[in-house]
């Protein structure tokens, strides 16, 4: 006899991949790709339309 966990409680024990965890290479080349979005420069871009 097998048991299956209900599909809430599997949902739960899935976890998508930690970026601060995560090891060089893959850390380093997500680091390149994300960094560019949070310069000063970008954040001053988008500064008004974020703001309430």
């Amino acid at each position: 006899m097998t048991t299956s966990l209900p599909s809430a409680e599997r949902s739960r024990n899935v976890r998508a991949p930690n970026f601060v965890m995560m090891d060089p290479p893959d850390h380093t080349r997500f680091h390149q790709i994300i960094s560019s979005g949070f310069t000063p420069k970008a954040v001053k871009r988008l500064r008004d339309k974020i703001e309430v």
